[in-house]
This record gives C-alpha cells, sequence and structure tokens, in this order.
C-alpha cells in the first residue's frame, strides 16, 4: 500500500463520518418519533460506508496509475547475433522505482548481455533510463518482452512493459555482395586407369625381385647347422660377450640377443616354438619338461630383467651383463642332453 492509498483512505472515512452526523441530526430535527429507527438506519449506513471505505483503501494500490514505457532502439541495426543497444524509460508517476528482472525477460529468440540504469541530467527526476545490451538470437521479427519489479513500501510487484517488435537481419546490408555466375569447371581426366595399371607393374617388380632374392639366398637359408643346440648356443653367448654391447650402452641390443639365443636354444632342444613365444609362454612350456624348479626360476629371472630393459626401457645395473650372461650359459649347460652312461658289458679302463 502507497503513502497516497492510505491517505486516500483517511479522507474517504473522515468524510463519511462527517455524512453520519450530519444525517443523524437531520433526523433528529425532522422525526423526533422516530430516534430508534433513525439509529438502526445511521447504523447500517455506518457499517456499508465501513466496509466501502474498507475495499476502496485495500484496492487502492490497483486502482493507482502504472508505470509506462518508452522503448526505442538507441544505436545499431538489429542484426542475427551482433549485439545492440535498446534503450528504455520508464515513466513512473508514483515515484516508485523498478528493477529488470533479467531471467524472466531473456528467450530463446534473444539474449540480454547487460542491463544497466544511467543517470540523466534532463526530463523528469521520476524517470528511470536503462540501456540494455541484446544480442538477437532469431531472423525476422523479433518480440522483446521485458518484465520489471515494481519496488512498493508493501513489497515488490511483478510488472511487463508492452511488446516491442524489431525486425532482426541476417547480415548487415552492407556487407552483402552479389557475384556473378562462375565458369563451369573443366573436368579432370579419368585417372583410375593409369594408377591401377602404376599398382600392377609395381607388384609385378616386387615379385620378381623377391623370387630372384629367394634365389640368391636359398642355399645359405637351407645350410643347417647339424652341431648340437647346446655347443651353437654357448659359442653365440660367447660371441656375444666378446662383441661389447653392455659397454657401450647398447641395453636393448644387448638383452635382445641374448633372450633369442636362448630361445633358439631352446627350440632345438625342445619341440616347441620358442621364437614365436613371449616370456610367460615360453616358462608355462619349459614347466612343463624335466627341467627343475631352480633352473626354472633362474631362467624367469633372467627373462624378467631383460623384458624390462628391452620393453619398460629400466637402465641396467653394472653387474647385469656378467650375471646374466653366466645365467645363461648355466641355463644351457644344465639343460643339455645328459650323456649316455657306459653299459655293464663295457669295462672300465685302468
Amino acid at each position: 500500500m502507497t503513502r497516497q492509498s492510505f491517505l486516500r483512505g483517511r479522507a474517504i472515512t473522515s468524510f463519511l463520518k462527517m455524512l453520519r452526523a450530519v444525517f443523524l441530526r437531520n433526523l433528529e430535527t425532522a422525526f423526533p418519533r422516530h430516534m430508534a429507527w433513525s439509529h438502526a438506519l445511521a447504523s447500517r449506513a455506518r457499517n456499508a460506508a465501513f466496509i466501502f471505505a474498507v475495499f476502496f483503501l485495500l484496492s487502492g494500490t490497483a486502482f493507482a496509475q502504472q508505470p509506462s514505457f518508452d522503448i526505442q532502439v538507441a544505436s545499431g541495426a538489429p542484426v542475427l547475433t551482433m549485439p545492440f543497444d535498446l534503450k528504455v524509460i520508464v515513466h513512473n508517476p508514483q515515484g516508485e522505482r523498478v528493477s529488470l528482472d533479467l531471467p524472466a525477460s531473456t528467450t530463446d529468440t534473444f539474449v540480454i548481455a547487460r542491463a544497466q540504469e544511467v543517470s540523466q541530467k534532463d526530463g523528469n527526476p521520476l524517470d528511470q533510463n536503462f540501456l540494455l545490451k541484446i544480442l538477437p538470437l532469431n531472423v525476422g521479427p523479433v518480440s522483446i518482452k521485458l518484465f520489471w519489479k515494481l519496488n512498493t513500501p508493501s513489497g515488490s510487484t511483478e510488472i511487463q512493459s508492452p511488446p516491442f517488435i524489431l525486425n532482426v537481419a541476417d547480415k548487415p546490408l552492407k556487407t552483402l555482395k552479389i557475384y556473378d555466375i562462375a565458369s563451369p569447371m573443366k573436368a579432370w581426366p579419368l585417372l583410375w586407369p593409369w594408377i591401377l595399371g602404376a599398382l600392377i607393374i609395381a607388384l609385378i617388380i616386387w615379385a620378381y625381385l623377391k623370387r630372384k632374392k629367394d634365389v640368391l639366398i636359398g642355399p645359405s637359408i637351407l645350410t643347417v647347422d647339424a652341431r648340437p643346440a647346446h655347443v651353437i648356443a654357448q659359442e653365440e653367448i660367447e660371441k656375444l660377450r666378446s662383441a661389447k654391447l653392455f659397454e657401450e650402452a647398447r641395453y636393448k641390443e644387448f638383452y635382445f640377443e641374448l633372450s633369442e639365443i636362448l630361445k633358439r636354444y631352446f627350440e632345438r632342444r625342445f619341440p616347441m616354438p620358442a621364437t614365436k613365444m613371449t616370456t610367460v609362454e615360453l616358462y608355462r612350456h619349459l614347466k612343463q619338461s624335466e627341467i627343475d624348479p631352480q633352473t626354472l626360476s633362474r631362467f624367469k629371472n633372467l627373462f624378467d630383467r631383460a623384458d624390462l630393459v628391452k620393453f619398460a626401457k629400466v637402465s641396467p645395473e653394472k653387474n647385469w651383463d656378467s650375471l646374466d650372461i653366466e645365467g645363461a650359459l648355466y641355463l644351457v649347460q644344465i639343460t643339455k642332453p645328459k650323456e649316455p652312461l657306459p653299459s655293464q658289458g663295457q669295462g672300465v679302463p685302468r
């Protein structure tokens, strides 16, 4: 309830009291015998006047004059996704202040990027000036409906300004250019027959070179070393020791070659494709052979260290080369075929 409504209610109540007093005085003078009836009539009139005064007092705010709005584009033309300024002047004869309700005012057709109240030098001091930064999100007619909060002594009230229609363009008119129709492009000649022919020729050359290489190196591949597997492995391990790969910090090459030597030995010694197995698969197959658990443990330790250097890029310690060379020789020595014992018929020479 505003102060003006309160004062209006008090004035109406005082006026009704004065009318009641004049009415009773006139009744007493004109009808002295009917004072009871006049008092009853005056009581009913008083009650009706009281109800009317209360209704008028409570509805004073509703009958009060609402703020009016003057909305206009301040700068720029409405263009899609390009912000422009919208100026709003709020005329409020009652002097109450309004504030913009941003969440309620923003829709899917436009966004209020900024809203601020600006001071004015001229004009009605009761007016409020707002500058809004609008970002259009739709092309064509866009209805700007703004919601405001009217702050009064009794609380805040939600009000709405009249819809403001904007015509949003897709692009600025100055940037629109009309271009002539481009001349037809020349079609490229068919290239796939030439590409297919080049691939066929390359395939023929590759097959010829591979066949020639197989013929040249065939005898050397078919050459089989007839020596025992442990003799070949011991010789290859000694060659690796003398190659000094570990001293030259070529750790990955050293362990790659050492693990391949042992895999080739196990492939010759036992019926298994050891060179195509991982460490886990090879360990699982060796467990099924006659190798004792202690030897299997030394094998697993050696291959685990080799995998750490080859795949995990772990820098080995200084004594790993000699430790693993001797371990490889031990594995070959302990797993080589046992020499047959002399038969009972043969005597031992003295």
